[in-house]
This record gives C-alpha cells, sequence and structure tokens, in this order.
C-alpha cells in the first residue's frame, strides 16, 4: 500500500473533540451546502413532473442525465481552479445559477429543449457551488477526525435527501410543481447568503506546485475508490432517479418514505459509526458497507409497498451513509494538501459521472425489460465492483 504524504499523517498534537466540528467555520460551510442541497435534492421529485407532461422512462433518464454530463466534465476544472483561486466566487456563482435555473422550470409545461437545457445549467452550478463547499470542508477539518468531519458533512447532505422529498411532495400536491419550482430557488440564494460568511483558506497557494489530474486518477492509492465512487454513483443515480417512477406506477402513495427512510438510516449511520473509519481502517468500513447497499439495489426491484420501500430504503441509506465519507476520506489521506481540491473534485466527478451514466444506460433496461431487472442488473454490476475492491485491499496488506 503507498505510503501517505507527510501532510496526511495523524498529527501528535491532542485529539480534537466533536464540537469542534458543530461550530465555527465548519459548521457554517455546512450549513450552506445543506440549504444548497435543499434546493438539489426537490429536484428529486423531477421524473413525477416529466411522466405527467408525457416523457417515456428512455426521455425521463435523458433530462436526468444531462445534469451529470453538465457536471462531470467540469468538476475536474473547478477543482483545478479552487487550488488555485478564491473558493467563494464558484459557490457564491454556483448557488445564483442554481437558484436561476431551479426558478425556470415554471416555464417547462411541456417536453421541449427547455428541461434540457435547464438540467444543464443546474449541473454547471453544482459542479461549482459543491466542489467549493467539500473542498473548504476537507480543509477545515481536524485530520484525527477527518472521516468522521466528513460524515457530519455529509449527513447534513443526507437530511435534505428526505426533507426536501418530504416538503417539495407536500408543496407540490397542494400548490402544484410551479411553485415547488419557486420555492426551491429561495433555497439556493440562502445558500450564498451563508457561504459568504465562511473565511478562506489558503491551500490554494502551493497549488502550482501540485500534481496532475491523470497523475492522481491513475494513482494506485486512490483510483480503486475513484473505481467504487463511479459504480455507486450509478446505483444511487438509478435508485433516486426511478424509485418516485416505480412508486407511482405500483400505485404507492406517499413514495416520500423510501427517502425519509433512506436519510434516517444515513445520518443514524454516520452519527453512531462516524469514527469506525477513522478507528479501524476506511477500507475495512467501506467493504462491508459497499455489500449492503448492493443488497439494497437489488431489493428495490421487488419493493411493492410503502413498508417494503421503508425498509429496503433504510438498507440503502445504512450502506451508503458509511461507504460515501469511507471512500472520500481515503482519497483525502492519499493526496497532498495542494492538490485537495483536484482530489475531491475527481471524488465527486467519477460519483456524478456513475450517476450519469447509470441513469442513461439503466433506464433503457428498464423500458425493455422492467425494474426489477433493472435493479437486479445495477447489483451484478456493484458486486463485481465490490469483489474487485476486495482483492486490491487484500493486496494492499
Amino acid at each position: 500500500m503507498a505510503r501517505l504524504p507527510a501532510d496526511r499523517r495523524l498529527p501528535s498534537a491532542p485529539p480534537s473533540s466533536l464540537a469542534t466540528l458543530l461550530r465555527g467555520p465548519f459548521l457554517r460551510v455546512t450549513l450552506a451546502n445543506f440549504s444548497f442541497f435543499l434546493c438539489f435534492a426537490s429536484f428529486f421529485l423531477l421524473p413525477k413532473h416529466l411522466h405527467a407532461i408525457g416523457a417515456r422512462e428512455d426521455q425521463i433518464g435523458d433530462i436526468m442525465a444531462v445534469f451529470g454530463i453538465a457536471a462531470t466534465p467540469l468538476t475536474p476544472l473547478v477543482g483545478v481552479l479552487v487550488d488555485r483561486y478564491r473558493l467563494r466566487p464558484f459557490f457564491l456563482g454556483g448557488s445564483l445559477l442554481m437558484a436561476g435555473s431551479s426558478a425556470a422550470f415554471v416555464f417547462a409545461d411541456r417536453l421541449s429543449l427547455l428541461p434540457y437545457l435547464l438540467r444543464v445549467l443546474q449541473g454547471v452550478a453544482f459542479a461549482c457551488a459543491f466542489t467549493a463547499a467539500t473542498t473548504q470542508a476537507a480543509d477545515l477539518a481536524p485530520v484525527d477526525r477527518r472521516a468522521q468531519a466528513l460524515g457530519i458533512f455529509g449527513v447534513f447532505t443526507l437530511i435534505t435527501h428526505g426533507l426536501a422529498v418530504t416538503v417539495a411532495e407536500a408543496i407540490e400536491s397542494r400548490f402544484g410543481f410551479d411553485a415547488l419550482f419557486l420555492a426551491s430557488s429561495v433555497f439556493a440564494l440562502a445558500a450564498g447568503a451563508i457561504f459568504r460568511g465562511v473565511p478562506q483558506t489558503a491551500h490554494a497557494q502551493a497549488a502550482e506546485k501540485g500534481s496532475s489530474l491523470w497523475a492522481l486518477l491513475s494513482s494506485p492509492a486512490v483510483y480503486p475508490a475513484f473505481l467504487v465512487s463511479l459504480v455507486a454513483g450509478g446505483g444511487f443515480g438509478t435508485a433516486l432517479t426511478f424509485v418516485p417512477v416505480l412508486g407511482d406506477a405500483l400505485g404507492v402513495p406517499h413514495i416520500s418514505v423510501f427517502f425519509v427512510s433512506y436519510m434516517t438510516a444515513a445520518v443514524a449511520v454516520r452519527l453512531l459509526g462516524g469514527r469506525l473509519a477513522d478507528t479501524f481502517g476506511r477500507r475495512t468500513v467501506a467493504i462491508p458497507s459497499l455489500a449492503v447497499f448492493t443488497v439494497a439495489l437489488f431489493a428495490i426491484g421487488h419493493a411493492g409497498s410503502a413498508r417494503a420501500f421503508a425498509a429496503v430504503g433504510f438498507l440503502f441509506g445504512a450502506g451508503h451513509g458509511l461507504l460515501y465519507p469511507a471512500l472520500n476520506a481515503l482519497v483525502v489521506d492519499a493526496t497532498r494538501s495542494e492538490d485537495r481540491g483536484k482530489a475531491m473534485s475527481l471524488y465527486n466527478a467519477s460519483f456524478n459521472a456513475g450517476v450519469t451514466g447509470g441513469i442513461i444506460v439503466f433506464s433503457r433496461v428498464a423500458a425493455a425489460w422492467g425494474y426489477a431487472s433493472m435493479f437486479a442488473v445495477v447489483s451484478l454490476t456493484l458486486l463485481c465492483v465490490l469483489v474487485f475492491f476486495w482483492r486490491k485491499s487484500e493486496a494492499g496488506r
């Protein structure tokens, strides 16, 4: 296993406390990202709107996927720029663009090029804002609690996946989708206002001495994590895109139970087991988490009631809740501070690429053979990458 850079080894200073993560700049950037994701996660209901205006499964998949087509290649570029320049303009610009493009969905009342264009703009906004926020959070996280800190940062993100969908479902059912689109834009504006108070970190000063994107992407210490993130992103995006449509087709009322259950499990495992990856190792936690995530994706295709969706949502959240921060911490551990923006952007880009590719590919599997077959193929893909990651981990011991 490759040695960690010197600035990634645990310091000899007294260990930090959990309280240090829940106040000051780290809390502010976490809250800004939380508000941004309230807007982002409200659009988990967009497939329902698209279906209502006449879109087929493959068209729904394409419209949802162009978000990632825009975000994925842009994210590494933003990573290079945030290493070299200030973080704040990227988050503020991304928040404003997300607010404007979200509000503009009120004009997307029929199937046309407009939904595609607006999703592209949302993808650009996401690449800018989320890369800046995650880089800032990694800068502010104590080294000895890095996985826990990034897990807490992610907890606030995960809460939006249940909270935003629940609120969005209530707004849509009472006032319609236009009201939902306008309300979601307010959250993006609030995110920018909160982030304005986050102090800038100084790691960008040494960025010109950093590694290239290709050197990071091909590093034996981190590329297995990027691959797992890619394939897990495919499963994640497929589930969040098609669970609302599947629930609607099965006549399941309030499909938000899946998202609330997923959120509850993910938050619980991060709060109760947040230090597992710091204590026992990133890979030791990532492997069983990936296994649980794989089982959950297979089970989604066989859920037929609100209770079943709640149960598989819990498994889905438990697996993903520990997997994502463990892999994230592994990537940060294995890279230097001057490469942090690029490393975080590549990790996020691999996940976004998986989300995008998964939606495009698996939506066509659903159109041809149905949802049960689609989720079976998704879980088989994840099983293959699980075996690969486990073998790489054993070879590195």
